[in-house]
């Protein structure tokens, strides 16, 4: 169980990460090349290097604070999730008969002794 629960999570961290990069790769990307969002901001603005320190510093730190806002969040998803894949599997199990139960268990107890 705790596997799947892991599995589940680390997908949910993946899909907000892609959303976030997706999301500022679409606004750091011109239509011709795929620049940087600092480097377009170099080029259009004429950036003196100092600036460009500056500003790649600044970009540093957001990317560090939505990285951690992201495992924060991670962290609080994981009891929801695994009590909503626990109500998931529970109401499975009512469906099956016993025969298919027991299978069911042999086969979930052969997959956790083989981690």
């Amino acid at each position: 169980m705790m596997g799947r629960l892991s599995v589940v999570v680390l997908a949910v961290a993946c899909l907000v990460l892609g959303f976030v990069w997706g999301a500022r790769g679409a606004a750091s990307t011109d239509q011709g090349g795929g620049q940087s969002f600092l480097s377009t901001l170099t080029d259009d603005l004429s950036l003196r290097d100092e600036q460009v320190v500056a500003i790649g510093q600044l970009l540093a730190s957001e990317d560090k604070d939505i990285q951690e806002l992201t495992e924060q969040h991670r962290r609080q998803l994981e009891g929801p999730i695994a009590a909503r894949l626990d109500k998931t599997v529970e109401a499975m199990l009512a469906v099956l008969d016993d025969e298919q139960l027991a299978r069911y268990h042999d086969l979930t107890a052969e997959h956790s002794s083989a981690r």
